[in-house]
C-alpha cells in the first residue's frame, strides 16, 4: 500500500515584500539608556509598527522606487 503527499508551495514575489521590514510589517528598535566612559548600556529592543507598509508588510506604490 503506497501513500503519496503532494505539497504545493506558492512562490514568492520579493518584489511585493516591503524592503523596511521584509515583509513582517514590524521593525525592532535599538533602546540605549545611557553612556558610561564612552559606552552606550543597551536595554531591551522594542519592536514598532513599520510606517512603511503600515504593518501590512507588503511594499506600497511609493516604496522603496528610486526615482530617475
Amino acid at each position: 500500500m503506497k501513500h503519496s503527499v503532494e505539497i504545493k508551495i506558492d512562490p514568492i514575489d520579493l518584489r511585493d515584500v516591503c524592503p523596511y521590514c521584509f515583509g513582517t510589517g514590524r521593525v525592532k528598535a535599538m533602546q540605549s539608556y545611557a553612556t558610561y566612559n564612552g559606552m552606550s548600556i543597551r536595554g531591551p529592543d522594542t519592536t514598532e509598527k513599520c510606517t512603511a507598509c503600515n504593518g501590512t508588510g507588503r511594499r506600497n506604490n511609493h516604496v522603496g522606487k528610486r526615482s530617475v
